[in-house]
């Protein structure tokens, strides 16, 4: 009986600690999301401008864009042996731009942005766009429940935590667009590492906003 007594006593101890620490972790978590809530003012200073960025990246590429383009009307004046129409090849080519879409533009570009996180994420971008996402907690990791993973007119985009810090992954029209939101490195700052990458252009274009809680 007094080693039943003592087994009980011990197990009830170690699960008096597993409760703590769960309930630590969960509180932390909470904090940490409650610190992204609220009204985010752009800090244009501070901020990377997405037409400058833009035309960066255009003459950084525009050497390889205009070797393609030559390869590619090479292949037009080139007869097909087969018969085959080039339409598609062509078309193809054609649609090979650096521009971004409207509705990305918007999102980068916002002056203000509206982020109320909980148990879901909602981000509103100067009120022309939101989105409702649910993080997955545990990382980006595989959920065979869909944890993490949602679709609207931006994509399919899974999103999720990783040490407080909030990841987006959105499979877009044009490519692959990734967001970092940190609003956890400087007190009152949110910071956002965006990355376009997108089959039409050699590299990856990348820039970072800063937003000031408002």
């Amino acid at each position: 009986m007094i080693h039943d007594k003592k087994f009980l006593d011990s197990r009830h101890i170690w699960l008096s600690r597993l409760l703590i620490v769960s309930f630590l972790c969960a509180t932390n978590a909470s904090l940490a999301n409650e610190t992204y809530n609220g009204r985010w003012q752009l800090d244009e200073k501070n901020s990377d401008d997405l037409q400058d960025v833009m035309e960066r990246v255009r003459r950084e590429n525009q050497e390889e864009i205009d070797q393609k383009e030559q390869e590619r009307q090479e292949r037009q004046q080139r007869p097909d042996i087969f018969g085959r129409d080039r339409s598609w090849d062509d078309n193809r080519a054609r649609g090979a731009t650096a521009v971004i879409p409207k509705l990305m533009r918007t999102m980068i570009s916002s002056e203000i942005i509206k982020i109320y996180f909980s148990r879901k994420l909602a981000i509103a971008y100067d009120k022309n766009f939101k989105r409702l996402l649910t993080p997955n907690p545990n990382g980006r990791v595989y959920s065979a429940s869909g944890a993490g993973i949602s679709k609207d007119e931006i994509g399919e985009t899974l999103s999720y935590v990783e040490d407080g810090i909030l990841y987006i992954e959105t499979r877009t029209s044009v490519g692959r667009l990734k967001e970092r939101i940190d609003a956890l490195q400087v007190p009152g700052k949110l910071i956002i590492d965006w990355s376009v990458d997108a089959p039409a252009v050699p590299r990856a274009i990348e820039m970072r906003t800063v937003y000031d809680k408002l």
